[in-house]
């Protein structure tokens, strides 16, 4: 996991969706925001969101996964040093919405519930979890990098590293994000896997 930060704080009063979820899952796939596309700049209902992003992840044998985690209580199914996207409310916008909807924030959290790596500039984190207003329970919602089904390692993303600068792009890149040099196919010889799990 390579932290990044995201390039748009979220101001839905000027037309501005925040690009958190994007910035998470580039940090999970390490690879610079710029490099995902901004699933929500148009306020997008959540099935057509979850449709962008299994679109943009599935060449890469990779999928989202989403579940429920209500934390105390919940037997643990995190492995040590995985890291995933956490989901709770957001500290900037902590009353609810006209349709009686909360503002979502996302980090990127590991080992239950610890928060390493949040995107927004104010690193203030999430407010707390979600509530359900007839019962009161307590949930957040969790997303973990997953190996799609039929997915094979030829399919996992692949790194190249720029000749000029050095710096490292996903294989399908065709100019270098660091100094924007055309990068042409290398021989096989010259890729290398992911030095991180994508998870």
């Amino acid at each position: 996991m390579t932290p990044v930060d995201q390039e748009f704080p979220h101001d839905p009063d000027n037309g501005v969706a925040g690009d958190c979820y994007r910035a998470c899952i580039a940090s999970l796939l390490d690879v610079p925001t710029a490099d995902v596309p901004h699933f929500l700049h148009d306020f997008p209902s959540a099935e057509e969101a979850d449709r962008r992003v299994a679109d943009f992840l599935r060449p890469l044998g990779l999928a989202l996964v989403t579940f429920h985690y209500h934390g105390e209580g919940q037997t643990p199914i995190f492995p040590e040093g995985v890291h995933y996207i956490l989901h709770g409310k957001s500290p900037r916008f902590s009353g609810k919405q006209a349709d009686g909807s909360v503002t979502v924030h996302c980090v990127i959290a590991t080992e239950g519930l610890k928060v390493v790596h949040d995107p927004h500039p104010t690193r203030h984190g999430i407010l707390g979890a979600f509530e359900d207003p007839d019962t009161g329970d307590k949930w957040w919602a969790v997303s973990m990098l997953v190996r799609a089904t039929g997915g094979t390692a030829e399919q996992l993303p692949v790194w190249r590293q720029c000749p000029s600068c050095e710096r490292d792009n996903r294989v399908h890149r065709q100019s270098c994000v660091g100094c924007g040099l055309e990068l042409r196919d290398p021989p096989p010889s010259k890729r290398y896997e992911t030095k991180r799990e994508a998870a």
